[in-house]
């Protein structure tokens, strides 16, 4: 008998409703919360019937590597009937290091790790890759307490992360979205553009905030930069994040990062309200 994803307390909530997938909108914080803002219900690009467990259509044809990196047994082995149940094609690793040491033969494909493990952590697992130039596009699995160090992550090069307990729609929409990156070199980029244009509504502080809090400063650090009150500042935030539509601090980051923030100055590099 498959093991469920709901047969685990590390793993993701049933699916109860479908999270919004349309394309290239579908990056943190943009394309999936500004449908649910709008109360539009929209589907997976390739109509995953997610409740029934059909396959993805194009999947059948050309299956996308998933690499499952989690030191719970009993997590791969219900990730990869999930995965497996879309048409993904999934290798399981317990640790790490055993995925690093197999690193140099893997197809490409993408890294679904978990944070916290024994052993050799996530973070570092992404660190060694990015040092060894290694090109899997990492999805951060974190427990509910560990946004800053998905942050981190993100910095290190993560592509995205998802706090437990998700949905498997979310986890799959994700994964969907990372599979279409690297079948089309030219998403990357649109998702650049994307990012940019939603952080061009920022106004010039809300901007110079999230700036600061993509290169990890802290609110205090921030409000003695910008001689503002530390009030002032969560202000700013808390109004950066109702423009972008992001549910916390690490999904403003990751909208950051995706519109490389860091190397912009402001009005210079973007045009801001």
């Amino acid at each position: 008998m498959q093991p469920s994803l709901n047969d685990c307390k590390y793993l993701p909530e049933c699916v109860t409703s479908r999270r919004s997938v349309q394309g290239l909108s579908d990056i943190p914080g943009l394309g999936a919360l500004q449908a649910r803002s709008r109360n539009v219900e929209v589907f997976h690009p390739n109509s995953l019937n997610l409740a029934g467990g059909s396959k993805a259509s194009n999947m059948d044809l050309d299956p996308m590597a998933i690499y499952v990196v989690d030191d719970h047994a009993a997590m791969r082995r219900s990730l990869d009937a999930l995965l497996a149940s879309v048409g993904f094609s999934t290798t399981l690793f317990s640790s790490g290091e055993e995925f690093l040491a197999a690193a140099d033969d893997l197809p490409a494909g993408i890294l679904l790790t978990d944070l916290r493990m024994s052993g050799m952590d996530g973070l570092d697992l992404v660190a060694r890759l990015k040092a060894g130039n290694h090109d899997f596009p990492a999805i951060i699995m974190t427990a509910h307490g560990d946004v800053d160090a998905a942050i981190r992550a993100l910095r290190l090069g993560a592509k995205d992360f998802i706090q437990k307990p998700f949905r498997e729609a979310e986890l799959l929409a994700i994964l969907q979205r990372e599979a279409e990156a690297i079948r089309n070199s030219g998403t990357s980029e649109a998702i650049r553009l994307m990012a940019q244009v939603k952080l061009a509504e920022l106004s010039p502080r809300e901007f110079e905030v999230v700036q600061a809090l993509a290169q990890g400063k802290t609110n205090k650090a921030i409000a003695h930069e910008l001689a503002l009150s530390v009030r002032t500042v969560e202000m700013h935030r808390s109004r950066a994040m109702d423009r972008l539509g992001c549910r916390n601090i690490a999904e403003l980051v990751a909208i950051a990062l995706h519109g490389d923030i860091l190397a912009m100055s402001g009005s210079d590099d973007i045009a801001l309200s």
